[in-house]
């Protein structure tokens, strides 16, 4: 969902105003998150790909080798290259999005559009999932606070989900996005040089590394330091993003008349999420190109004031927009799946089963 995304979130928890209501537990939310962030990465990883191709500069081939080369960048960060394919692939970067395609397809074949696949479920699955348990437990938290809670309405908007004041919503949805954000930020530069032109041998090559062999590779190269290369500018991209998303989200939600219910949560949550992620996409693309352009390059974009004064000397301000438009594509689909699924598992069918499990509790000592 990005996720994150990449993307992409707020789910339902127990109204304040009717304490003795059970909570859904927590795995509903693990799994709901994992199913949303598995079918969306799936589906729209070739946007993924694309995107971060074309935010990547222009690299230089170098001599070639059969090897898979570990080059340390500053700080000993390693970057996995393949230099027989890199003489091939060198071309690929800062081009339109039409001769991007076809270059990876002409690379790869059609199956190299979905390379980094495996580095994003790496990130995206656990991370969706906690990014929705957190935002739950955040949520029940910060509500107790009257300052957080509107004092002209409702006290649940629909679907039973305590209701915030747009600030509460800011501070839930960015602390939880920016913490589980920082915590998976080793699979995020993972995933980056993978879908990079840097990274590691085409699809067809026997020798592609794993994953957590890859990770192995970077750390030993560079430390434990090195696979949090990139966490600012990701923090400064989510913390307002997901924040806004949150805002927007919610507002949409209510105006939609979201309500697991009713039946209609799959649709207007899929409905609001994409709509939310339009404008918090648009406004935090900057912060993605720089941490794209940090964690490729590491020994030209050394810090974020360092990187801010590069991308500007050299693209002027179009370039903190680069992969934009496919940016926003891949988020409002992601942010649609994902709420899709969660709203129809969690606020449909985990709403409905605990209806149910009262109902039969309440029948049951009726009849005592």
């Amino acid at each position: 969902m990005s996720a994150a995304a990449s993307t992409p979130l707020d789910p339902p928890v127990s109204s304040e105003a009717a304490p003795a209501k059970e909570k859904l537990p927590a795995t509903w939310h693990l799994a709901s998150g994992a199913a949303s962030g598995a079918a969306s990465v799936l589906i729209l990883q070739p946007l993924d790909l694309i995107k971060t191709r074309v935010q990547q500069e222009p690299s230089k081939p170098v001599a070639s080798t059969s090897r898979i080369a570990a080059t340390a960048g500053e700080g000993g960060t390693a970057v996995l290259q393949s230099e027989a394919v890199q003489a091939t692939r060198a071309q690929i970067a800062r081009a339109d999005i039409w001769s991007t395609t076809k270059a990876v397809v002409r690379a790869d074949g059609v199956r190299g559009l979905w390379r980094g696949t495996v580095p994003t479920l790496y990130r995206n699955v656990p991370g969706v999932s906690l990014y929705f348990l957190s935002l739950s437990r955040l949520r029940d938290f910060v509500g107790k606070s009257s300052f957080f809670r509107p004092k002209r309405a409702a006290t649940t908007s629909p679907g039973g989900k305590i209701k915030l004041t747009p600030i509460g919503d800011l501070l839930v949805g960015s602390t939880a996005r920016t913490a589980v954000g920082f915590v998976l930020t080793p699979f995020t530069l993972l995933k980056t040089l993978s879908e990079s032109t840097l990274s590691i041998p085409s699809s067809a090559s026997a020798t592609r590394p794993s994953t957590f062999t890859a990770l192995r590779t970077l750390y030993s190269a560079g430390g434990l330091r090195s696979l949090w290369r990139g966490a600012v500018p990701t923090a400064l991209r989510d913390a307002p993003g997901a924040g806004l998303f949150i805002v927007f989200y919610e507002r949409g939600r209510r105006i939609l008349g979201v309500s697991g219910d009713k039946g209609k949560g799959a649709v207007g949550g899929g409905l609001a999420g994409a709509s939310a992620s339009l404008a918090s996409t648009l406004l935090t693309t900057p912060f993605d190109v720089l941490k794209t352009r940090r964690q490729l390059f590491p020994q030209q974009y050394t810090s974020l004031w360092s990187s801010i004064a590069l991308v500007y000397r050299r693209s002027g301000l179009r370039g903190f927009w680069e992969g934009g438009g496919l940016r926003v594509v891949r988020k409002a689909g992601s942010a649609g799946i994902g709420w899709a699924v969660y709203e129809a598992v969690v606020v449909g069918l985990g709403e409905k089963r605990m209806k149910n499990r009262r109902e039969m509790a309440l029948a049951r000592s009726g009849g005592g």
